[in-house]
């Protein structure tokens, strides 16, 4: 009888319900070795795992590896560099030890030049030590002749100062006499300047409108009586103090006449001195000014034997005349 399909999908149905069957059929229709091949290939899959798992092991062992071997060469590098760095600091080193060795070798000629130095100033310490001992020998008589010496130097002190006491009280004398002379001497040459300003005052006085004829005509001195009606009025009383009134009143004189530029009447008022000061010139000047309150023209004016630099400086600043041993300045 044929197999036909619907036997084999019958076949199918069976095995399909009755599994233990198609392990019989299994073993009827393969032969051994492909039965045992699922047994073989799950073997194969556990050592393939068991392979796998190695060869990842394997991987992970190899990268460590790379990396350790990537470590070691980057220490190996910084090696190079530091022996590289350690062989130029060795030639350095080097190169100095040969300096050292030079300088020890001066330093030992210079050593044996030094004891050889040594030598010689020991030599000279005994000679000096011996010297010492000498100068000791001669600085004990020679404390001895000083104190000889201090005791003749305590009784000439004795003496000098008796002498002293004695100098003293005659130079005591002597400045209290000087003194004396200095005094008399200044009072005589007060008065001899008292006298010269008098004598140059009077002759002033005398001689005035002769002196001023170079800046007046017709002048005239004004009498004491004159100034003193002049400064008597109203006016005067009006626009002077008492001691404006006083001030002008110490004036050494005041000349009246006619100015030649044009004939206008001017007071001169002076002052007289034998060396005439700036103190001269500003009273001259202020007791101008005191007079042409009046209403009358007044300048001032200076005379005498001579005048300091400061005097002349400030007349000529001020432009006030001085009459010098007789003579007129005007600039």
């Amino acid at each position: 009888m044929a197999f036909t399909v619907r036997d084999f999908h019958d076949l199918v149905k069976l095995l399909r319900e009755h599994p233990e069957w198609r392990e019989e059929l299994r073993a009827l229709l393969l032969a051994p070795e492909l039965l045992s091949l699922p047994q073989l290939i799950r073997e194969l899959a556990e050592k393939v795992d068991r392979l796998a798992a190695a060869q990842a092991r394997t991987e992970e062992r190899v990268a460590e590896l790379a990396a350790a071997q990537a470590r070691t060469e980057a220490r190996l590098s910084l090696l190079e560099e530091r022996m590289a760095e350690l062989a130029a600091a060795q030639a350095r080193t080097e190169e100095r030890l040969g300096l050292l060795e030079e300088r020890v070798a001066e330093l030992t000629a210079a050593q044996a030049r030094t004891e050889e130095r040594l030598s010689l100033l020991e030599e000279r310490m005994a000679e000096l030590a011996a010297a010492q001992a000498r100068a000791e020998e001669r600085l004990s008589l020679l404390e001895e002749r000083m104190a000889e010496l201090a005791a003749a130097q305590a009784r000439t002190e004795e003496r000098l100062g008796l002498f002293e006491q004695r100098v003293e009280r005659a130079l005591e004398e002597l400045a209290t006499r000087v003194s004396a002379l200095a005094e008399a001497q200044a009072r005589t040459e007060l008065s001899v300047g008292e006298l010269k300003g008098i004598v140059l005052e009077l002759r002033w006085r005398e001689r005035a409108p002769a002196y001023l004829g170079k800046l007046l005509r017709r002048a005239r001195l004004l009498s004491d009586t004159e100034l003193l009606d002049l400064l008597d009025t109203e006016q005067a009383q009006a626009v002077l103090s008492a001691e404006e009134r006083d001030d002008l009143l110490q004036a050494d004189f005041v000349v009246v006449g006619k100015r030649k530029p044009d004939g206008a009447e001017v007071y001169l008022v002076g002052e007289v001195s034998f060396v005439v000061d700036p103190g001269d010139v500003e009273r001259a000047r202020r007791r101008a000014e005191l007079l042409g309150r009046l209403g009358v023209s007044a300048l001032p004016v200076v005379a005498g034997h001579a005048i300091t630099r400061e005097a002349e400086r400030l007349a000529r600043s001020h432009q006030v005349p001085r009459i010098l041993d007789g003579t007129l300045f005007l600039d």
